[in-house]
């Protein structure tokens, strides 16, 4: 066991996930065998979700180990300061959940700020058809859509396995997920 992390408890108390070493690297090499990049060496990826939630522990900053990339973490900014985060360090990947995507497409800043980001994923819930859309017509860069559980470490759906991410959808299974 590597890291006991709880889960949302979402059908009762919480309860602690035994993650092992192989379920971390696994999940990671799934994410890296996709068609599109995730991470890459060159990287540059906003770490604004709380380190103690999956998504954030292996789907960002194991992501960015494994790919030696840049973490660019941000602690308890608000949206306005987290965006002038993401210019000023040349974020390139945003992870982010839907109240961070919908208070940031509200933003007069929204759009400069994430001028050079070319990838950007929502998780933890679904993220309004019409933020997306919203966003979407602000930046010119789709917001990607996954599934994931803390048991799974996180990732078991990503519409970056699809060939076209349809709104609404959390796309296809990670490479080697059923």
């Amino acid at each position: 066991v590597a890291v006991v992390l709880y889960t949302s408890g979402t059908s009762g108390s919480p309860k602690g996930a035994m993650l092992t070493h192989r379920a971390l690297i696994a999940s990671l090499e799934q994410v890296a065998a996709l068609p599109t990049p995730v991470v890459s060496s060159g990287d540059v990826v906003l770490g604004v979700l709380p380190l103690s939630h999956i998504y954030s522990l292996n789907g960002t900053l194991g992501a960015v180990v494994r790919a030696a990339a840049t973490l660019v973490l941000v602690d308890r900014a608000t949206p306005a300061q987290s965006l002038r985060r993401i210019r000023e360090a040349g974020v390139t990947n945003v992870p982010a959940v839907p109240a961070l995507w919908a208070a940031w497409s509200v933003l007069g800043e929204f759009p400069e700020a994430m001028a050079g980001v070319r990838l950007s994923f929502n998780g933890s819930d679904a993220l309004p058809d019409a933020i997306g859309a919203r966003i979407h017509a602000l930046i010119g860069v789709e917001v990607h859509q996954g599934y994931g559980l803390t048991e799974a470490a996180p990732g078991v759906t990503t519409t970056l396995a699809s060939t076209v991410a349809r709104p609404g959808s959390v796309g296809r299974p990670l490479p080697g997920a059923e």
